[in-house]
Protein backbone atom coordinates (compact mmCIF):
# COMPACT_ATOMS: atom_id res chain seq x y z
CA UNK A 1 0.00 0.00 0.00
CA UNK A 2 2.90 2.37 0.72
CA UNK A 3 4.28 1.75 -2.77
CA UNK A 4 0.87 2.48 -4.31
CA UNK A 5 0.61 5.69 -2.31
CA UNK A 6 4.10 6.79 -3.44
CA UNK A 7 3.13 6.16 -7.06
CA UNK A 8 -0.13 8.06 -6.56
CA UNK A 9 1.81 11.06 -5.21
CA UNK A 10 4.32 11.01 -8.07
CA UNK A 11 1.71 10.61 -10.81
CA UNK A 12 -0.63 13.23 -9.37
CA UNK A 13 2.17 15.75 -8.95
CA UNK A 14 3.35 15.26 -12.54
CA UNK A 15 -0.15 15.75 -13.94
CA UNK A 16 -1.32 18.74 -11.90
CA UNK A 17 0.67 21.43 -13.72
CA UNK A 18 -0.46 20.17 -17.12
CA UNK A 19 -3.99 20.11 -15.76
CA UNK A 20 -3.88 23.80 -14.76
CA UNK A 21 -2.62 24.66 -18.25
CA UNK A 22 -5.51 22.73 -19.82
CA UNK A 23 -8.07 24.54 -17.65
CA UNK A 24 -6.66 27.91 -18.68
CA UNK A 25 -6.78 26.84 -22.33
CA UNK A 26 -10.37 25.59 -21.91
CA UNK A 27 -11.31 29.04 -20.63
CA UNK A 28 -10.09 30.51 -23.93
CA UNK A 29 -11.45 27.75 -26.21
CA UNK A 30 -14.67 26.33 -24.72
CA UNK A 31 -15.38 24.47 -27.94
CA UNK A 32 -12.32 22.22 -27.45
CA UNK A 33 -14.00 19.27 -25.73
CA UNK A 34 -10.72 17.33 -25.61
CA UNK A 35 -9.41 19.70 -22.93
CA UNK A 36 -12.33 19.29 -20.54
CA UNK A 37 -12.39 15.53 -21.19
CA UNK A 38 -8.72 15.30 -20.17
CA UNK A 39 -9.29 17.25 -16.95
CA UNK A 40 -12.37 15.16 -16.15
CA UNK A 41 -10.47 11.88 -16.63
CA UNK A 42 -7.76 13.06 -14.25
CA UNK A 43 -10.08 13.98 -11.36
CA UNK A 44 -12.04 10.76 -11.96
CA UNK A 45 -8.83 8.72 -11.67
CA UNK A 46 -7.76 10.62 -8.54
CA UNK A 47 -11.14 9.95 -6.97
CA UNK A 48 -10.86 6.26 -7.79
CA UNK A 49 -7.32 5.99 -6.46
CA UNK A 50 -8.37 7.66 -3.21
CA UNK A 51 -10.99 4.96 -2.78
CA UNK A 52 -8.57 2.11 -2.20
CA UNK A 53 -5.80 4.30 -0.70
CA UNK A 54 -8.16 5.57 2.03
CA UNK A 55 -7.76 9.29 1.32
CA UNK A 56 -11.28 10.63 1.96
CA UNK A 57 -10.34 14.33 1.98
CA UNK A 58 -8.75 14.17 -1.46
CA UNK A 59 -11.66 12.05 -2.63
CA UNK A 60 -14.22 14.68 -1.58
CA UNK A 61 -12.38 17.40 -3.48
CA UNK A 62 -11.90 15.33 -6.63
CA UNK A 63 -15.51 14.06 -6.51
CA UNK A 64 -16.83 17.62 -6.31
CA UNK A 65 -14.57 18.69 -9.20
CA UNK A 66 -15.74 15.66 -11.16
CA UNK A 67 -19.37 16.68 -10.68
CA UNK A 68 -18.98 20.19 -12.07
CA UNK A 69 -16.69 19.04 -14.90
CA UNK A 70 -19.27 16.39 -15.84
CA UNK A 71 -21.90 19.12 -16.24
CA UNK A 72 -19.43 21.16 -18.34
CA UNK A 73 -18.71 18.12 -20.54
CA UNK A 74 -22.43 17.83 -21.26
CA UNK A 75 -22.46 21.42 -22.52
CA UNK A 76 -24.67 22.68 -19.67
CA UNK A 77 -21.96 24.96 -18.27
CA UNK A 78 -19.69 27.34 -20.16
CA UNK A 79 -16.33 28.42 -18.72
CA UNK A 80 -16.00 31.87 -17.19
CA UNK A 81 -13.06 33.49 -15.43
CA UNK A 82 -14.78 33.02 -12.06
CA UNK A 83 -15.64 29.36 -12.71
CA UNK A 84 -12.12 28.47 -13.86
CA UNK A 85 -10.64 30.28 -10.84
CA UNK A 86 -12.89 28.25 -8.53
CA UNK A 87 -11.89 24.95 -10.16
CA UNK A 88 -8.20 25.96 -10.08
CA UNK A 89 -8.52 26.66 -6.34
CA UNK A 90 -9.73 23.10 -5.82
CA UNK A 91 -6.89 21.78 -8.00
CA UNK A 92 -4.43 23.82 -5.93
CA UNK A 93 -5.83 22.28 -2.75
CA UNK A 94 -5.42 18.79 -4.24
CA UNK A 95 -1.78 19.66 -5.00
CA UNK A 96 -1.27 20.95 -1.45
CA UNK A 97 -2.76 17.82 0.09
CA UNK A 98 -0.70 15.60 -2.23
CA UNK A 99 2.49 17.29 -0.99
CA UNK A 100 1.26 16.88 2.59
CA UNK A 101 0.92 13.13 2.04
CA UNK A 102 4.67 13.03 1.47
CA UNK A 103 5.80 15.53 4.13
CA UNK A 104 3.26 14.58 6.81
CA UNK A 105 2.47 18.24 7.51
CA UNK A 106 -1.21 18.85 8.43
CA UNK A 107 -3.35 21.11 6.23
CA UNK A 108 -6.08 22.70 8.34
CA UNK A 109 -7.73 24.88 5.67
CA UNK A 110 -11.47 24.54 5.02
CA UNK A 111 -12.21 22.33 2.01
CA UNK A 112 -15.99 22.78 2.28
CA UNK A 113 -15.75 26.47 1.39
CA UNK A 114 -13.74 25.70 -1.75
CA UNK A 115 -16.21 23.00 -2.79
CA UNK A 116 -19.19 25.27 -2.17
CA UNK A 117 -17.64 28.16 -4.15
CA UNK A 118 -17.06 25.82 -7.08
CA UNK A 119 -20.41 24.03 -7.04
CA UNK A 120 -22.22 27.37 -6.82
CA UNK A 121 -21.82 27.49 -10.62
CA UNK A 122 -24.00 24.39 -11.08
CA UNK A 123 -27.36 25.18 -12.72
CA UNK A 124 -29.17 23.35 -9.88
CA UNK A 125 -26.97 24.47 -6.99
CA UNK A 126 -28.35 24.08 -3.47
CA UNK A 127 -26.11 24.89 -0.50
CA UNK A 128 -28.03 22.41 1.68
CA UNK A 129 -27.28 19.62 -0.78
CA UNK A 130 -23.59 20.50 -0.61
CA UNK A 131 -23.56 20.38 3.18
CA UNK A 132 -25.32 16.99 3.22
CA UNK A 133 -23.18 15.43 0.49
CA UNK A 134 -20.08 13.41 1.37
CA UNK A 135 -18.62 13.52 -2.15
CA UNK A 136 -17.12 10.10 -2.15
CA UNK A 137 -16.37 9.56 1.51
CA UNK A 138 -17.32 6.10 2.73
CA UNK A 139 -17.46 2.90 0.73
CA UNK A 140 -16.65 4.41 -2.71
CA UNK A 141 -19.15 2.08 -4.35
CA UNK A 142 -18.92 4.15 -7.53
CA UNK A 143 -15.35 2.90 -8.09
CA UNK A 144 -16.10 0.29 -10.73
CA UNK A 145 -13.94 -2.76 -11.39
CA UNK A 146 -12.88 -1.46 -14.81
CA UNK A 147 -11.72 1.83 -13.21
CA UNK A 148 -9.43 -0.08 -10.85
CA UNK A 149 -8.21 -2.29 -13.68
CA UNK A 150 -7.39 0.78 -15.80
CA UNK A 151 -5.44 2.41 -12.96
CA UNK A 152 -3.39 -0.72 -12.26
CA UNK A 153 -2.75 -1.26 -15.99
CA UNK A 154 -1.47 2.31 -16.41
CA UNK A 155 0.97 1.85 -13.54
CA UNK A 156 2.28 -1.46 -14.87
CA UNK A 157 3.46 0.22 -18.08
CA UNK A 158 6.15 2.25 -16.31
CA UNK A 159 8.74 1.64 -13.63
CA UNK A 160 9.71 4.41 -11.21
CA UNK A 161 13.20 4.39 -9.76
CA UNK A 162 14.76 6.76 -7.21
CA UNK A 163 16.75 9.62 -8.75
CA UNK A 164 19.70 8.71 -6.52
CA UNK A 165 19.84 5.26 -8.12
CA UNK A 166 19.74 6.80 -11.59
CA UNK A 167 22.60 9.14 -10.66
CA UNK A 168 24.59 6.18 -9.32
CA UNK A 169 24.05 4.36 -12.61
CA UNK A 170 25.16 7.43 -14.57
CA UNK A 171 28.31 7.77 -12.43
CA UNK A 172 29.09 4.12 -13.14
CA UNK A 173 28.65 4.68 -16.88
CA UNK A 174 30.90 7.75 -16.68
CA UNK A 175 33.64 5.67 -15.05
CA UNK A 176 33.12 3.00 -17.72
CA UNK A 177 33.59 5.59 -20.49
CA UNK A 178 36.79 6.86 -18.86
CA UNK A 179 38.08 3.28 -18.49
CA UNK A 180 37.30 2.60 -22.17
CA UNK A 181 39.26 5.69 -23.20
CA UNK A 182 42.24 4.60 -21.11
CA UNK A 183 42.15 1.07 -22.61
CA UNK A 184 42.06 2.66 -26.07
CA UNK A 185 45.23 4.65 -25.32
CA UNK A 186 47.00 1.57 -23.98
CA UNK A 187 46.05 -0.49 -27.05
CA UNK A 188 47.45 2.19 -29.35
CA UNK A 189 50.68 2.22 -27.35
CA UNK A 190 51.02 -1.58 -27.43
CA UNK A 191 50.04 -1.93 -31.12
CA UNK A 192 47.61 -4.80 -30.41
CA UNK A 193 46.48 -7.39 -32.93
CA UNK A 194 43.58 -7.01 -35.36
CA UNK A 195 41.44 -9.40 -33.30
CA UNK A 196 42.05 -7.34 -30.17
CA UNK A 197 41.18 -4.12 -32.02
CA UNK A 198 37.94 -5.60 -33.35
CA UNK A 199 36.93 -6.87 -29.91
CA UNK A 200 37.63 -3.44 -28.43
CA UNK A 201 35.55 -1.75 -31.13
CA UNK A 202 32.57 -3.95 -30.22
CA UNK A 203 33.10 -3.13 -26.54
CA UNK A 204 33.42 0.58 -27.31
CA UNK A 205 30.24 0.58 -29.38
CA UNK A 206 28.31 -1.16 -26.58
CA UNK A 207 29.58 1.32 -23.98
CA UNK A 208 28.47 4.22 -26.19
CA UNK A 209 25.00 2.71 -26.57
CA UNK A 210 24.68 2.22 -22.80
CA UNK A 211 25.87 5.79 -22.20
CA UNK A 212 23.29 7.20 -24.63
CA UNK A 213 20.50 5.04 -23.16
CA UNK A 214 21.24 6.05 -19.57
CA UNK A 215 21.56 9.67 -20.66
CA UNK A 216 18.15 9.47 -22.32
CA UNK A 217 16.66 8.17 -19.07
CA UNK A 218 17.52 11.52 -17.51
CA UNK A 219 15.76 13.50 -20.24
CA UNK A 220 12.26 14.94 -19.95
CA UNK A 221 10.15 17.01 -22.34
CA UNK A 222 10.42 20.70 -21.50
CA UNK A 223 6.61 20.65 -21.53
CA UNK A 224 6.84 19.78 -17.83
CA UNK A 225 8.34 23.25 -17.32
CA UNK A 226 6.18 25.08 -19.86
CA UNK A 227 2.86 23.58 -18.69
CA UNK A 228 2.80 25.78 -15.56
CA UNK A 229 3.24 29.03 -17.51
CA UNK A 230 -0.31 29.60 -18.87
CA UNK A 231 -1.65 29.50 -15.30
CA UNK A 232 1.07 31.92 -14.17
CA UNK A 233 0.28 34.39 -16.97
CA UNK A 234 -3.47 34.12 -16.32
CA UNK A 235 -3.02 34.95 -12.63
CA UNK A 236 -0.76 37.92 -13.46
CA UNK A 237 -3.29 39.26 -15.98
CA UNK A 238 -5.93 39.31 -13.25
CA UNK A 239 -3.57 40.93 -10.75
CA UNK A 240 -2.14 43.54 -13.15
CA UNK A 241 -5.41 44.18 -15.01
CA UNK A 242 -3.72 43.43 -18.34
CA UNK A 243 -4.60 41.24 -21.29
CA UNK A 244 -1.68 39.05 -22.33
CA UNK A 245 -1.64 36.23 -24.87
CA UNK A 246 0.98 33.56 -24.26
CA UNK A 247 2.36 31.55 -27.18
CA UNK A 248 4.39 28.39 -26.51
CA UNK A 249 6.43 26.42 -29.03
CA UNK A 250 8.81 23.48 -28.75
CA UNK A 251 7.22 21.73 -25.76
CA UNK A 252 8.45 18.38 -27.09
CA UNK A 253 12.13 19.38 -26.83
CA UNK A 254 13.84 17.19 -24.22
CA UNK A 255 16.25 18.48 -21.58
CA UNK A 256 18.06 16.99 -18.59
CA UNK A 257 15.62 16.52 -15.71
CA UNK A 258 17.88 18.53 -13.39
CA UNK A 259 17.50 21.51 -15.71
CA UNK A 260 13.72 21.42 -15.39
CA UNK A 261 13.95 22.36 -11.72
CA UNK A 262 16.93 24.69 -12.21
CA UNK A 263 15.08 26.67 -14.90
CA UNK A 264 11.75 26.94 -13.06
CA UNK A 265 12.66 30.01 -10.97
CA UNK A 266 14.59 31.88 -13.72
CA UNK A 267 11.76 31.39 -16.20
CA UNK A 268 9.22 32.59 -13.62
CA UNK A 269 11.31 35.73 -12.95
CA UNK A 270 11.61 36.48 -16.66
CA UNK A 271 7.91 35.97 -17.28
CA UNK A 272 6.91 38.19 -14.34
CA UNK A 273 9.23 40.95 -15.55
CA UNK A 274 7.83 40.70 -19.08
CA UNK A 275 4.23 40.92 -17.85
CA UNK A 276 4.80 43.66 -15.28
CA UNK A 277 7.51 45.90 -16.77
CA UNK A 278 7.50 44.92 -20.43
CA UNK A 279 3.84 44.73 -21.43
CA UNK A 280 2.12 48.12 -21.20
CA UNK A 281 -1.36 48.86 -19.88
CA UNK A 282 -4.13 48.65 -22.50
CA UNK A 283 -4.52 52.43 -22.89
CA UNK A 284 -0.77 52.93 -23.39
CA UNK A 285 -0.60 50.13 -25.97
CA UNK A 286 -3.53 51.52 -27.96
CA UNK A 287 -2.04 55.04 -27.85
CA UNK A 288 1.23 53.70 -29.30
CA UNK A 289 -0.57 51.89 -32.11
CA UNK A 290 -0.40 48.39 -30.63
CA UNK A 291 -3.19 45.94 -29.98
CA UNK A 292 -4.82 46.06 -26.55
CA UNK A 293 -3.55 42.55 -25.75
CA UNK A 294 0.15 42.06 -25.15
CA UNK A 295 1.99 39.01 -26.44
CA UNK A 296 4.65 36.86 -24.83
CA UNK A 297 6.30 34.07 -26.83
CA UNK A 298 8.26 31.24 -25.22
CA UNK A 299 9.96 28.68 -27.43
CA UNK A 300 12.56 25.94 -27.15
CA UNK A 301 14.70 24.26 -29.79
CA UNK A 302 17.77 22.06 -29.96
CA UNK A 303 20.77 23.43 -31.81
CA UNK A 304 23.60 20.91 -31.99
CA UNK A 305 24.48 19.96 -28.42
CA UNK A 306 22.70 22.98 -26.96
CA UNK A 307 19.11 23.81 -25.99
CA UNK A 308 17.99 27.36 -26.79
CA UNK A 309 15.04 28.79 -24.85
CA UNK A 310 13.75 32.16 -26.07
CA UNK A 311 11.34 34.50 -24.27
CA UNK A 312 10.10 37.43 -26.36
CA UNK A 313 7.49 40.08 -25.60
CA UNK A 314 6.04 42.93 -27.65
CA UNK A 315 6.13 45.47 -24.82
CA UNK A 316 8.14 48.63 -24.32
CA UNK A 317 11.59 47.04 -24.12
CA UNK A 318 14.35 48.33 -21.84
CA UNK A 319 14.54 52.11 -21.51
CA UNK A 320 18.30 52.79 -21.63
CA UNK A 321 17.85 56.32 -20.25
CA UNK A 322 16.03 54.95 -17.20
CA UNK A 323 18.64 52.20 -16.87
CA UNK A 324 21.39 54.84 -17.01
CA UNK A 325 19.86 56.90 -14.20
CA UNK A 326 19.43 53.81 -12.00
CA UNK A 327 22.96 52.43 -12.45
CA UNK A 328 24.49 55.88 -11.87
CA UNK A 329 22.34 56.41 -8.76
CA UNK A 330 23.50 53.06 -7.35
CA UNK A 331 27.11 53.85 -8.38
CA UNK A 332 27.37 50.61 -10.33
CA UNK A 333 29.35 52.49 -13.01
CA UNK A 334 30.53 56.07 -13.44
CA UNK A 335 29.06 58.34 -16.10
CA UNK A 336 32.34 58.24 -18.03
CA UNK A 337 32.29 54.45 -17.97
CA UNK A 338 28.63 54.39 -19.08
CA UNK A 339 29.40 56.62 -22.06
CA UNK A 340 32.23 54.30 -23.15
CA UNK A 341 30.05 51.17 -23.13
CA UNK A 342 28.43 49.62 -26.19
CA UNK A 343 24.66 49.09 -26.19
CA UNK A 344 25.15 45.39 -25.47
CA UNK A 345 27.41 46.18 -22.50
CA UNK A 346 24.86 48.68 -21.17
CA UNK A 347 22.13 46.03 -21.34
CA UNK A 348 24.37 43.65 -19.39
CA UNK A 349 24.11 46.02 -16.41
CA UNK A 350 20.50 44.86 -15.94
CA UNK A 351 22.07 41.81 -14.26
CA UNK A 352 23.68 43.89 -11.51
CA UNK A 353 22.61 42.69 -8.05
CA UNK A 354 19.75 44.66 -6.53
CA UNK A 355 19.07 46.74 -9.64
CA UNK A 356 15.47 47.44 -10.63
CA UNK A 357 14.03 49.76 -13.28
CA UNK A 358 10.52 49.51 -11.84
CA UNK A 359 8.87 52.79 -10.87
CA UNK A 360 7.11 51.15 -7.94
CA UNK A 361 7.13 47.91 -6.00
CA UNK A 362 4.24 45.56 -6.78
CA UNK A 363 3.26 42.09 -5.63
CA UNK A 364 4.63 40.81 -8.94
CA UNK A 365 8.06 42.44 -9.18
CA UNK A 366 10.10 45.61 -8.67
CA UNK A 367 12.15 44.77 -5.57
CA UNK A 368 15.49 44.64 -7.37
CA UNK A 369 15.64 40.85 -7.00
CA UNK A 370 15.42 38.89 -10.20
CA UNK A 371 17.72 39.24 -13.20
CA UNK A 372 20.94 38.71 -11.22
CA UNK A 373 19.42 35.53 -9.78
CA UNK A 374 18.32 34.50 -13.27
CA UNK A 375 21.85 34.77 -14.65
CA UNK A 376 23.42 33.05 -11.64
CA UNK A 377 21.02 30.11 -11.90
CA UNK A 378 21.54 29.78 -15.65
CA UNK A 379 25.33 29.94 -15.32
CA UNK A 380 25.22 27.35 -12.53
CA UNK A 381 24.06 24.74 -15.05
CA UNK A 382 26.59 25.77 -17.67
CA UNK A 383 24.29 28.08 -19.63
CA UNK A 384 24.45 31.64 -20.90
CA UNK A 385 21.85 34.41 -21.18
CA UNK A 386 21.70 37.08 -23.91
CA UNK A 387 19.48 40.14 -24.35
CA UNK A 388 18.27 41.77 -27.56
CA UNK A 389 16.48 45.04 -26.90
CA UNK A 390 13.89 46.51 -29.26
CA UNK A 391 12.93 49.87 -27.69
CA UNK A 392 9.20 50.38 -27.96
CA UNK A 393 8.71 46.90 -29.42
CA UNK A 394 9.85 44.49 -26.73
CA UNK A 395 12.74 42.41 -25.45
CA UNK A 396 14.17 39.05 -26.52
CA UNK A 397 15.92 36.95 -23.88
CA UNK A 398 17.83 33.89 -25.10
CA UNK A 399 18.99 31.13 -22.77
CA UNK A 400 21.60 28.74 -24.17
CA UNK A 401 21.91 25.55 -22.17
CA UNK A 402 23.93 22.34 -22.44
CA UNK A 403 21.95 19.40 -23.77
CA UNK A 404 22.72 17.29 -20.71
CA UNK A 405 24.44 17.64 -17.36
CA UNK A 406 25.49 14.00 -17.16
CA UNK A 407 28.43 13.45 -19.54
CA UNK A 408 29.92 16.54 -21.21
CA UNK A 409 32.51 16.02 -23.99
CA UNK A 410 35.58 18.08 -23.14
CA UNK A 411 39.11 18.88 -24.25
CA UNK A 412 41.83 18.25 -21.66
CA UNK A 413 44.84 20.57 -21.93
CA UNK A 414 47.95 21.33 -19.91
CA UNK A 415 49.01 24.93 -19.27
CA UNK A 416 51.34 26.42 -16.67
CA UNK A 417 51.86 23.03 -15.08
CA UNK A 418 48.15 22.46 -14.51
CA UNK A 419 45.48 20.34 -16.23
CA UNK A 420 42.32 22.05 -17.48
CA UNK A 421 39.09 20.87 -19.03
CA UNK A 422 37.18 22.89 -21.62
CA UNK A 423 33.65 21.82 -22.67
CA UNK A 424 33.75 21.04 -26.38
CA UNK A 425 30.64 23.15 -26.98
CA UNK A 426 32.66 26.30 -26.08
CA UNK A 427 35.48 25.56 -28.56
CA UNK A 428 35.13 27.25 -31.95
CA UNK A 429 38.25 25.76 -33.56
CA UNK A 430 41.72 24.47 -32.76
CA UNK A 431 44.70 25.88 -34.69
CA UNK A 432 48.38 24.96 -34.67
CA UNK A 433 50.99 27.68 -34.19
CA UNK A 434 52.63 26.36 -37.38
CA UNK A 435 49.50 27.16 -39.41
CA UNK A 436 50.28 29.70 -42.14
CA UNK A 437 47.31 31.82 -41.04
CA UNK A 438 48.61 32.05 -37.47
CA UNK A 439 51.49 34.09 -36.09
CA UNK A 440 52.48 34.86 -32.51
CA UNK A 441 53.44 38.42 -31.62
CA UNK A 442 54.20 40.47 -28.53
CA UNK A 443 52.91 43.91 -27.64
CA UNK A 444 55.22 44.82 -24.80
CA UNK A 445 55.12 41.70 -22.62
CA UNK A 446 51.62 40.71 -23.73
CA UNK A 447 51.52 37.69 -26.11
CA UNK A 448 49.13 38.16 -29.03
CA UNK A 449 47.90 35.59 -31.55
CA UNK A 450 47.33 36.98 -35.03
CA UNK A 451 44.75 34.70 -36.70
CA UNK A 452 43.79 35.55 -40.27
CA UNK A 453 44.63 39.20 -39.60
CA UNK A 454 42.67 39.40 -36.35
CA UNK A 455 44.63 39.95 -33.14
CA UNK A 456 43.48 37.96 -30.10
Amino acid sequence: MDDLRDEFIAETRETLEILSSQLVQWEKTPEDHGLIDSVFRFVHTVKGSCGFLDLPRLARLSHAAEEILSVARDGQLLPSSELVSAVLSVIDRIALLTDALETGEPIDDNDAELIQNMLAFLPTFDVDDVERADYGAGSYADLLADDLETIVKQRSQTVRIPLALLDKLMNGVSDLVLARNEVSRQLRRLHGSTDTDQAFERLSSTVSEIRDAVGHMRMQPIERLFSALPRLVRDMCIELDKEIKLEIDGSDVEIDREMVESLRDPLTHILRNAADHGIEQKAERIASGKGAAGRIFIGARQTGNQIVVEIRDDGRGIDLDKLRSRVLARKIVTEAKWNSLSEKEKLELIFAAGLSTADKVTAVSGRGVGMDIVRNNVQAIGGTIELENMPGNGLLISLRLPLTLSIIPALILKAGGGLYSLPRSTIVEILSASNKHVSLEFIGELPIANIRGQRL
